[in-house]
Formats: C-alpha cells, sequence, structure tokens
C-alpha cells in the first residue's frame, strides 16, 4: 500500500527498518505456506473434505470478489447489459417511467391580480404499482422530496442530488446506474455525477459515461487506511497523487443518460508543495491548475463548457506533487443526479476513519439532497468477532458515520438499504441463508431509526430468507457464485425495488403538499424563488 507520509519520513523509516521487514515478510510468508498446506489437507484428507474452500462443479471461485468477476467475464457482462423490460417481467412487473401528465402552476387569472403559484395536484404516471416493500417511515425522505418537487415541475436549474454509498455490492456501478437511469428518464438527466480519478479495482466500472484511467497514479482506498497522516480520502473514498504524467479521460456517451455535459469540477487538494494538474477539454482548450497553498486544504477546479457531449482529459503537469479526488460531469438540469460511490472491500468501519472536518467539507460542496448507504456484506464474519456478544458497537461506528456524512449540510435526509441475503452451501451440495444476516438487517433498521432516517429493507423486498437459493437456481441467474453479489440483472431487479419504494413515497410526499405556496417550497429547498414571467411551466386554470 502506498505511504501517504513526506519523502523524508519514507527515507529514515526505511533506513532504520530494514531487518524489521525482512522479519514480517518471513513470518509472512511463513503463513502463507501454513495456509496453502491446510488447505491442501482437506483435498487429501478424507475427513476434512467439508472444509475444502471450492468443489469443483459447483460453480464456487474461491476470493471470487477480488478475481472472480473477471475470471467469469462478470465485467464485461454487467458493463454490456443494458437489461430490456420484458427480461424483469418473470421476476416483477416493471411498469413505464414516464413523467405524469405536465404540471399546473397556477399563477394568475386574466384581467386580475397575479395569484400565489402554488403546488399542483399530483397526478402519477400510468400503471404504476404499489411496492413490494415501502420506505419506512414515510416521511423520512421528505426533505428530498421538497427539491425532487421543483425539479418534476421544471423549475430552472434545479438538481436532485444523492450520494450512494456502498460496498461490492454497488461495484459495475449496477445497482446505482438502474436507479440512475430510472429516476433520469421520470424527472430528468442532470448528468452522470461523480466519479473517481482512477479505477482502484476492476469492479470500479461506470455506467453513463466513457472513462480512462492513465498510467502512474498512486492510489489510496480508504478501505486500507493508507492516508494515516492526513486522514483525507475525498468524497469518494480514494485520494490519487502523482508528481506528473499520469492521467485521467473522461466523456460523456454517445448515445445514453448522461451525455449533456455543461460543468467539468475537478476536485482535489491544495498543499505547500503541490504541483500543476492541467484540464484539456475537448483536445484542444487548456486549463491549468496550481495546487500550491498555504496548507493543505479541499479545492475545486470549474470548468463551463457549452451543454452538449464533451471529453475533458485531467494530467499531473509536474511542478510538485498533486494530490487529487475525482471528477463532477452535471448540467444544470432540471433533473435528478445519483452519484455511485462503490467501496469495494469496505464497510462503515472504514468510513469513520476518514477526517470529519474533511469530509463534511466534501459533502458540503456536493450540494447533497439525499445519502444512501448500503453496507453490511463484509460485516458477515463479525458475528465470530467483536460482534458476538453485542451489535453495540456496529450501532456506534454506523452512527457515527451518518453524523459525519450530514454534519457537511445539517438536516441532510438518509437512506439506509439493508444487505441482502448470503448463502452457504451446506455438506449436501445445497443451499442455505447464512443466520447473521437477519441480525445485521434488524440492527440496519434500528440504526435508521435512531439517526432519523428512512429505513429499505432490501432483503425482504428481493424475497428474504432463501434469496440466495433461489436467485442461484433461477434462469437467468440472479445472484453470482458466491452466494452474495447479483448478478447485472440482480442489480436491475434490485434498482427496480428500490426506485418503485422511493416513487411510492414521492406520490404520498406530493399528495401532502397540494396547495402549498412554490415559492415556500423552494425557499426550503435552498432555491431561488421563481419571478412572473420566468420560463417555469405556469398555465393559468
Amino acid at each position: 500500500m502506498d505511504d501517504f507520509d513526506s519523502e523524508d519520513d519514507v527515507t529514515t523509516i526505511a533506513n532504520s527498518s530494514v531487518a524489521a521487514d525482512r522479519h514480517a515478510f518471513v513470518r509472512l510468508l511463513g503463513v502463507a505456506l501454513g495456509l496453502g498446506a491446510a488447505i491442501f489437507a482437506t483435498y487429501v484428507v478424507p475427513p476434512l473434505a467439508p472444509l475444502r474452500p471450492w468443489v469443483p462443479g459447483h460453480g464456487y471461485i474461491p476470493f471470487w470478489n477480488v478475481v472472480g468477476r473477471e475470471l467469469r467475464g462478470e465485467g464485461a457482462v454487467a458493463e454490456a447489459e443494458r437489461t430490456p423490460a420484458a427480461a424483469l417481467a418473470p421476476v416483477i412487473h416493471r411498469a413505464p417511467l414516464e413523467p405524469p401528465p405536465a404540471p399546473r402552476i397556477i399563477s394568475k387569472s386574466p384581467g386580475e391580480r397575479p395569484l400565489e403559484r402554488t403546488v399542483p395536484a399530483y397526478v402519477s404516471p400510468s400503471e404504476s404499482e404499489p411496492p413490494r416493500v415501502a420506505i419506512e417511515p414515510r416521511d423520512a425522505l421528505d426533505a428530498y422530496f421538497r427539491k425532487l418537487t421543483l425539479v418534476d415541475l421544471k423549475v430552472p436549474g434545479t438538481v436532485a442530488r444523492t450520494g450512494h454509498y456502498g460496498d461490492s455490492v454497488l461495484g459495475l456501478d449496477g445497482i446505482t446506474s438502474g436507479i440512475r437511469r430510472r429516476l433520469q428518464s421520470r424527472f430528468g438527466d442532470a448528468g452522470h455525477g461523480f466519479h473517481l480519478l482512477d479505477r482502484y479495482h476492476p469492479s470500479y466500472r461506470h455506467q453513463g459515461i466513457d472513462f480512462e484511467p492513465g498510467e502512474g497514479w498512486l492510489r489510496c482506498l480508504v478501505v486500507y487506511e493508507c492516508d494515516k497522516r492526513y486522514r483525507r480520502y475525498g468524497y469518494g473514498g480514494l485520494v490519487v497523487r502523482s508528481s506528473g504524467g499520469a492521467t485521467a479521460t473522461f466523456g460523456s456517451p454517445r448515445r445514453d443518460f448522461g451525455d449533456a455535459v455543461s460543468r467539468f469540477e475537478l476536485w482535489y487538494s491544495r498543499l505547500p508543495s503541490g504541483g500543476k494538474l492541467e484540464i484539456v477539454v475537448d483536445g484542444d482548450r487548456r486549463v491549468s491548475v496550481d495546487t500550491r497553498g498555504a496548507a493543505l486544504e479541499d479545492a475545486w477546479e470549474v470548468v463551463e463548457v457549452p451543454r452538449g457531449r464533451h471529453t475533458f482529459m485531467v494530467r499531473a503537469a509536474g511542478g510538485g506533487e498533486v494530490r487529487a479526488y475525482g471528477a463532477v460531469l452535471e448540467n444544470d438540469g432540471p433533473g435528478v443526479v445519483w452519484d455511485g460511490l462503490a467501496l469495494i472491500g469496505g464497510s462503515t468501519r472504514g468510513l469513520r476513519t476518514v477526517d470529519p472536518e474533511h469530509l463534511a467539507s466534501q459533502i458540503r460542496r456536493r450540494d447533497l439532497d439525499l445519502v444512501v448507504l448500503m453496507f453490511g456484506g463484509n460485516d458477515m464474519e463479525r458475528n465470530y468477532v467483536d460482534l458476538k456478544e453485542s451489535m453495540e458497537p456496529y450501532y456506534e461506528e454506523y452512527l457515527e458515520v451518518l453524523d459525519h456524512l450530514r454534519a457537511g449540510k445539517p438536516g441532510l435526509p438518509c437512506l439506509v438499504m439493508s444487505l441482502l441475503d448470503h448463502g452457504k452451501r451446506l455438506p449436501d451440495g445445497s443451499i442455505a441463508s447464512r443466520s447473521f444476516v437477519k441480525t445485521l438487517v434488524a440492527a440496519q433498521a434500528e440504526i435508521a431509526r435512531r439517526a432519523g432516517c428512512g429505513f429499505f429493507d432490501t432483503f425482504k423486498a428481493t424475497g428474504g430468507e432463501g434469496t440466495a437459493a433461489r436467485w442461484f437456481r433461477a434462469s437467468p441467474r440472479l445472484v453470482a457464485p458466491d452466494l452474495g453479489h447479483p448478478t447485472g440483472l440482480g442489480h436491475e431487479l434490485i434498482a427496480e425495488l428500490l426506485v418503485r419504494a422511493l416513487l411510492d413515497a414521492y406520490a404520498d410526499y406530493r399528495h401532502r403538499i397540494t396547495g402549498q405556496p412554490l415559492a415556500e417550497l423552494e425557499r426550503s429547498a435552498g432555491v431561488a424563488p421563481q419571478r412572473e414571467g420566468s420560463s417555469a411551466p405556469t398555465e393559468t386554470p
């Protein structure tokens, strides 16, 4: 793992610890050989057969989350996959997500003085159906729905932004891209949103954006707690650095959501020894960014472009070391942005190590309207360790992370999505649900209650206990051979279930605010009230 201390410190430590490093390597090699011998014994000693990590014909690949996706081609399949509605029909009825009829915002009556603009009655899209599982409590996301209402009413310049954090279940941008496409087709496309500057894992692949990572970045992911000096990993959990030559190229897709960009933001740090970054727009326009500063601090460079398709190449231009976090590709809306923030191998334990003030600064800049967390897969073994006697340590760390995320924007609504069912193979070859899943789901529901967040029971919505077995036997298969990570089609199903629940809660909110002054809604959502004669949709009754 890259050490993010200064070069002088690294040299001093290295010169004083060569012997210790060699001793540690020998010990690590001994452990690895011992583990290999233990695994080998399960294949040559018949009584140890039930402990074998892999049995030919069972479809399971050890360390699937590290190598299995690529060996089985999951990454290429999911990246190319655009599941048609017909393929989902056997699993869940997917009604169209077309917008409802044009809203009627009363502005004035002919020959009379202007009337107060009010929120019109809500008309649900045709054929909408109730969700399998609703978001609870019903009013938990009201603050998000305020902004979404203004987007829905086409108030100029309104963008409803969500940051969706999670572990490898969000890999390949499967669930998050499914949510993004559905909501953007319903409310409007305000762009792709946030993307890291480098691909730290084969499963970090976003849909709806063209991205080419360059060589030369030194990466530090929050999961590994490698930035011990500063504990600053950026909004997306990854900080990269380079003294020159490293590149990253972003582009809007030719035909897809996110194809219209009017603003590019580069997220980086200023520091005393900072070098230069260069942004090349559409291959010719060059923007130089000097990252030197009096002290380490967060910074952003905004490049405005005509709304449309564009490419942006970011290059470390030398003159010192640069530290950067990612980029945002958006337009001015009105529309929705849903940031996919996958931390492969991560959990809430990792996020709590980030410097709180830094994280708050990142959230404040992103101006989120909703934050979503979907963790738990990497906590499955903790029932044998720190959660064996009590779930309180889990409550404490999860609530602390929520506090840190919401500190950047007081009152920021939050949604906790529970983890999915996880299966295990029994000696007879059958598949059973792991018992700790229900314990974690119940804990996540309690965390949401304590924090005042909405809760979506993904475990129950997808079928509850036994889902891993059913999904593995399904044709097409909905869960991967590790019995914990959804396939591309499984991602689409989860996205569909969550969006149905969101739209159901949104409809409930809209019915509750019908007739309220629109200016009041705009003020509470932090949007400048529209004047008479603006381009906001208005009709007379």
